[in-house]
């Protein structure tokens, strides 16, 4: 017999409690955070299958299908905020893969309070979630795993996410969110900053001394190239 309960969902029910006790809106450096974003990854990768790929080369993600659904949503109108996610998502310049543009999309829709909207119009199409979710195996292709899912849905909208979306230089490889912050330097020929390109990353790799760069940027340039060192060598 099968369980009615999922260890996932059990997991997400967990931080979202945590995250509702909380007086102030949810920023990127919230512990709990990247705990939800991940619970979530697991959930839309649980049972997944890979469609339309020959031999199973390309490897498809869940963003595969959140980014199909308008061809798919016939009868019902899209939610606006929704279009403008994928839009948004699709149109980034930080994020690269299938891996990247899905999780942008996790944040974005955690902000404007949508994460269920995706889920609603792929469940009201059966052949399509069939399509893409093994019954046996996940929890959004299972009908009573489905609904506990929809209901933790509901309890997120009631969660004030404050996350900076354009934050996303690093969601390809990792969920570790960078520190990112804006200046304004004085006018300048040479700025004394030399950079270095790692997987189509742009690094600081030094600072000239005396420059205009140095007097109010050399730590946040510290602090992403130490991210960038931990993200090549983790361990």
């Amino acid at each position: 017999m099968a369980s009615n309960k999922d260890p996932l969902l059990t997991e997400l029910k967990g931080i979202i409690l945590k995250l509702r006790s909380e007086d102030k809106p949810i920023n990127d450096h919230h512990l709990e955070l990247r705990n939800l974003c991940e619970c979530f990854e697991k959930i839309f990768r649980k049972g997944l299958k890979n469609p339309g790929s020959l031999f199973g080369l390309y490897k498809r993600d869940y963003w595969s299908w959140i980014e199909s659904l308008p061809n798919y949503t016939f009868n019902e109108r899209l939610n606006p905020l929704f279009s403008i996610a994928l839009e948004e998502c699709r149109n980034s310049q930080k994020v690269r893969t299938d891996q990247g543009r899905g999780r942008l999309f996790i944040r974005i829709a955690l902000t404007k309070k949508i994460l269920s909207v995706a889920l609603e119009h792929l469940v009201l199409n059966p052949k399509l979630t069939e399509y893409w979710y093994k019954p046996e195996l996940s929890i959004i292709g299972n009908e009573i795993f489905i609904e506990s899912l929809m209901s933790l849905l509901f309890l997120i909208t009631e969660i004030k996410f404050d996350l900076n979306v354009k934050n996303a230089s690093f969601l390809d490889e990792t969920w570790m969110m960078g520190v990112m912050k804006q200046f304004e330097l004085v006018p300048c020929k040479d700025l004394g900053v030399y950079v270095k390109h790692i997987s189509n990353k742009a690094v600081v790799a030094s600072v000239e001394a005396g420059s205009v760069a140095e007097e109010n940027v050399r730590n946040v340039f510290v602090l992403v190239y130490l991210l960038v060192t931990w993200l090549h060598n983790p361990y």
